[in-house]
């Protein structure tokens, strides 16, 4: 995901976010490994997955597809705007559990969370610091939904086909849903 100030990237099997600072003119600089802190806590798999920017870019929600209290999604508030080595996440409190989770996409205050089942739609409260599953959108004939993108008042969902996954054979889709 992009802020004005750098592309940050998860890296899945670990509790660590890339940033790549983009400076004056567009300039890129060099990578930089940004670990995760506060709430965080490492998940027995994967770890941080789906990333995005809040609209000012000041802060990033991240993924985490397995929590490690219970095999759960979570969703914490990470700090965008600074340049340190580590951050203090936040953890999101929801009022219930969520499957998993992959790609994130925000729209105002209502955080579309892509997985296996589905398209997860939770609204958050004013700080991003809680919020309520609203429902699970269905994402018709997808077998592995992993990531979603808005055009319009719909979401566009990508199947990556994780049981053929790289088969020459393996044709590939997008499936487009009402939010």
């Amino acid at each position: 995901i992009l802020t004005r100030t750098a592309a940050w990237f998860t890296d899945s099997f670990v509790s660590t976010l890339i940033r790549v600072p983009i400076g004056r003119r567009g300039a890129i600089g060099p990578p930089e490994l940004v670990a995760l802190g506060g709430d965080w806590a490492p998940g027995p798999s994967i770890n941080a997955n789906g990333i995005v920017a809040t609209p000012n870019g000041k802060q990033l929600i991240v993924a985490q597809v397995e929590a490690p209290e219970g095999g759960t999604a979570a969703y914490y508030l990470v700090p965008a705007d600074g340049d340190a080595a580590a951050v203090e996440a936040t953890r999101i409190e929801l009022d219930t559990t969520v499957a998993g989770a992959d790609g994130l996409v925000l729209a105002g205050r209502t955080l579309y969370s892509v997985s296996s089942a589905g398209v997860t739609k939770i609204r958050l409260s004013g700080r991003l610091d809680h919020g309520r599953v609203v429902e699970t959108l269905e994402v018709p004939g997808a077998e592995s939904p992993t990531t979603a993108d808005i055009f319009g008042r719909r979401l566009y969902v990508v199947d990556a086909k994780f049981s053929t996954f790289g088969a020459p054979s393996t044709t590939y889709q997008v499936t487009a849903i009402r939010r």
